[in-house]
């Protein structure tokens, strides 16, 4: 429970024209869902820290994902900012994102599959 974790979240689209933040990062449009086998929510040992907000973007900085052309977020994160403790946990990724051109504004989410991690001391 004392390192870090490496994450990779994949984001992927059905269709062309979707396109993301190169900022997203955990606690910066991607929050971890975490669950007990049993389904019970549990809260990490320790918050997990917030990132600072991106510098504004023009559509054309943000980063096009497509069926052939995934969006890959690599992170380490401290173990005791996702986890309580050692034990089994099913996990999901929440994205947070929101469409601009629309009016007003209009707010979206992915959810990632479930994937069980077993955390050791």
């Amino acid at each position: 429970m004392r390192g870090e974790a490496p994450i990779e979240v994949v984001i992927t689209a059905k269709a062309k024209g979707f396109a993301v933040s190169p900022f997203l990062q955990p606690a910066r449009g991607i929050a971890f869902e975490v669950v007990t086998p049993t389904g019970q929510p549990v809260t990490a040992a320790v918050p997990m820290m917030g990132s600072p907000p991106p510098p504004p973007l023009k559509a054309e900085d943000l980063v096009t994902v497509s069926p052939t052309s995934p969006y890959r977020i690599a992170t380490r994160e401290r173990t005791n900012t996702i986890f309580p403790k050692a034990g089994q946990y099913k996990v999901k990724a929440r994205i947070f994102l929101f469409d601009f051109p629309s009016e007003p504004v209009r707010y979206a989410q992915l959810v990632s599959d479930t994937i069980m991690v077993n955390v050791t001391p």
